[in-house]
């Protein structure tokens, strides 16, 4: 579960082209940490999870809040 102050703008399956010209998914995210951003992240799409996006995106707000 996101913290109270996360809040997730957009989520969206994406794709480019790696250096062997394969294509490679992932889910990019964009959020807000309150009144702050909005931020992205990536994830894998292979391994993306709620739970796995939820704990990465805690995670950054911690780093954000107290840098």
């Amino acid at each position: 579960m996101l913290d109270a102050d996360v809040k997730i703008r957009h989520q969206m399956e994406d794709s480019r082209f790696d250096a062997r010209n394969e294509r490679v998914a992932y889910v990019r995210v964009e959020f807000m940490v309150g009144e702050d951003g909005p931020f992205f992240e990536r994830f894998d799409r292979e391994s993306f999870t709620e739970q796995t996006r939820d704990s990465k995106l805690n995670a950054l707000a911690r780093e954000l809040r107290h840098p």
